[in-house]
């Protein structure tokens, strides 16, 4: 059986060490192969970053067992992280975040762009695993639109953790006919998973909305899609803001545009 690639990226930080810790879990439940990527501006680094990657390497595999592959790549965050991972077939990207003051530096407009446009999901991580995988996973979804393939993807994982998905839409009021909670209704039926529906009839400051709930329930992941069509708003758009929150719940970012429900 093939395995799936889940692409670290790395900057030998504590973030990127909780990147890795989330990807061993990932990896039991997906057939994982994990490849650990650092990316150097110059040839003058190589032979450091091999060291320190084989380092790493060596520690995981004596302390977890876990065989990882290593990755070089000279160039830079913004223009490689995606398009490696597009090469290799990755299946994830797990990256490290410094919380939300670190976003203004690691998710520049330029690195916004490139999750926004990736054909592969990006999962940001800020703490280390606190739970055994993800086993409660919040999806928020404007029910006015069809839902787009975040919800496939979700849903598999949801599967491989047998997790309780927690749908929060807005969207759906008098003038709405529901036919899209229906469409989602009947996936989650279809698909045999654990799941809850919020309903709010406002979108106004849905963000707020989604991290209170998601806090409440104890979320271990959200998963979001980028619902502004490929143009992220750097200056505290929905996506930043759950990027970013405070609680240091994982979030999965899928382009809508890459997915389809099957």
């Amino acid at each position: 059986m093939a395995q799936n690639i889940i692409l670290v990226t790395t900057d030998f930080t504590k973030q990127a060490d909780n990147a890795l810790q989330h990807a061993f879990t990932l990896k039991e439940k997906i057939n994982g192969r994990i490849v650990l990527l650092h990316i150097v501006s110059s040839d003058i680094e190589l032979e450091s970053a091999h060291q320190k990657l084989q380092n790493v390497i060596d520690e995981t595999e004596k302390n977890y067992g876990i065989k990882i592959s290593e990755l070089i790549r000279k160039g830079n965050i913004f223009d490689d992280i995606s398009r490696v991972a597009s090469e290799i077939g990755a299946k994830f990207v797990i990256m490290g975040t410094h919380g939300v003051s670190g976003l203004q530096h690691i998710f520049g407009s330029k690195a916004l762009k490139v999750i926004s446009t990736s054909k592969v999901p990006f999962i940001s991580i800020t703490k280390a695993p606190e739970k055994n995988g993800y086993h409660k996973i919040v999806m928020p979804f404007n029910l006015n639109k069809e839902p787009s393939g975040l919800l496939t993807l979700a849903s598999e994982i949801a599967k491989s953790f047998d997790s309780e998905i927690h749908v929060i839409g807005y969207g759906v009021n008098k003038k709405g006919d529901g036919k899209y909670l229906e469409m989602i209704t009947n996936y989650l039926e279809s698909s045999k998973l654990k799941y809850i529906i919020e309903q709010k009839e406002s979108s106004s400051n849905f963000d707020a909305v989604v991290l209170e709930y998601a806090k409440g329930v104890g979320a271990d992941l959200i998963s979001i899609s980028n619902i502004q069509e490929n143009v992220f708003n750097l200056f505290g758009g929905f996506e930043q803001n759950v990027i970013a929150n405070k609680q240091g719940i994982p979030v999965m970012v899928v382009n809508s545009n890459s997915f389809g429900i099957k």
